[in-house]
């Protein structure tokens, strides 16, 4: 017994000296190598705005492989532009795990495990915390984490005083998925050319996955409701991935019955479309009221700074209870069906009622707005080559990570 812990404390040892020869081989090179793992498509979508900006530096190498072995060709991205970034920077798994590196970039946690140091980026792959978790869990697993906001870094700080201590580092970057959403003109004419949509008002129903959304609770049945009570409007309904998929099992939720569900009352209904896997981003471009519960969706919404119904549901509890409140003050809420269309038309009659909420969403979970893939960027490369703790320059990236006064930011006086 003795024996056998005697040779894994050298066989580490030794491993430990080689990283640490190995690390000062390529600390402070000319080059940072920089890996984005691919997890999910939703994920990689977050990573393509920080790939195309570090495309216009210099001094650069970029990599994208998958958490498992998986051949290029078995993976499908949600755009032909996300594609052929993948297909350019693409190397299998085995390489790169056994290749060095100074940055790793994560949108989940997950597998992957390198055989040389490297510091572990994560990143969020929803604009939201605070919600079903903190996301204290998730930053742990990280050596730097990009967050949304320095006020995300304030809640971060009330739950675990020392998590941003000298081991790690935190970065108030924003969320990349969404700079599109800012940044390009909306064609609202070719969207609904495309979705074979009429050129009128629109309302767009949303949906979490869990028992506790709009539909796990209400089923069809707002879907129905709007439908026939604002005959003037476009009603469309979409969701969350899962509800649609019978490999997720949820609970009183069979996909199969959904979907019928709502493509009946879609053919039942000239001004009901049921698109359950249409770009998020793109339904909200072309919306004038969103009807969602306590997925991130919201927060994505009040960059447009539109009305918004909220189904405040007693029965979800938030981790972090400023967040509930926050989401209240940017909508209009109800809680029973009989109260959703008084509260639709109180949010379609006023539109501008909730905009000092919409606004202190936007603060909090909407760091660079527009900007944050380019912010992103500029950070890793302001890190550069470095790839691991123990580097003499890591106290650099501490000093970095510290220099706005994070723990000074109280989201009540956003």
């Amino acid at each position: 017994m003795h024996y056998n812990k005697l040779k894994i404390f050298i066989r580490n040892y030794i491993l430990n000296a080689i990283r640490t020869i190995d690390d000062k081989f390529y600390a402070e090179n000319k080059i940072t190598k920089i890996l984005f793992i691919f997890t999910d498509t939703y994920g990689f979508s977050c990573q393509t705005p920080i790939i195309q900006a570090l495309e216009t530096k210099s001094n650069i190498n970029i990599r994208i492989t998958t958490v498992e072995n998986t051949p290029q060709s078995n993976i499908r991205c949600s755009t032909e532009q996300e594609q052929k970034i993948f297909n350019k920077y693409f190397i299998n798994n085995k390489t790169a795990t056994f290749s060095k590196w100074h940055l790793i970039l994560d949108t989940h946690i997950n597998s992957f495990y390198p055989k040389r140091n490297a510091l572990r980026i994560g990143m969020h792959h929803g604009p939201g915390f605070g919600i079903l978790g903190s996301k204290i869990h998730l930053v742990q697993n990280y050596d730097i984490f990009f967050g949304l906001s320095q006020i995300e870094r304030y809640f971060l700080e009330q739950i675990k005083p020392d998590v941003f201590a000298n081991n790690r580092a935190f970065f108030a970057t924003g969320f990349p998925k969404a700079d599109s959403l800012t940044n390009q003109p909306t064609n609202k004419l070719a969207l609904f050319s495309r979705l074979d949509l009429k050129d009128k008002p629109t309302i767009l129903i949303t949906s979490h996955w869990q028992p506790t959304s709009t539909i796990g609770t209400f089923g069809s049945q707002v879907f129905k409701m709007l439908a026939q009570a604002f005959p003037d409007h476009n009603i469309i309904q979409t969701g969350h991935p899962w509800l649609w998929k019978n490999h997720k099992k949820i609970e009183n939720l069979n996909p199969v019955t959904l979907i019928k569900e709502f493509n009946d009352i879609a053919s039942q209904h000239t001004n009901a479309y049921f698109l359950p896997n249409e770009n998020a981003e793109e339904l909200l471009l072309i919306s004038d009221l969103l009807i969602a519960d306590h997925s991130s969706i919201i927060t994505t919404y009040c960059l447009l700074d539109k009305p918004i119904v909220w189904f405040d549901n007693p029965e979800v509890s938030f981790a972090i209870p400023e967040i509930r409140e926050a989401y209240r003050k940017a909508s209009q809420t109800y809680i029973q069906l009989d109260e959703l269309l008084d509260t639709c038309k109180l949010a379609i009659s006023n539109p501008k009622d909730k905009a000092l909420g919409r606004e202190k969403m936007r603060n909090i979970f909407y760091t660079n707005q527009g900007n944050a893939g380019e912010k992103s960027a500029e950070i890793l490369m302001a890190i550069g080559s470095i790839c691991s703790i123990r580097s003499p320059s890591w106290k650099k990236i501490i000093n970095l990570s510290n220099q706005a006064d994070h723990s000074a930011i109280n989201p009540d006086k956003s």
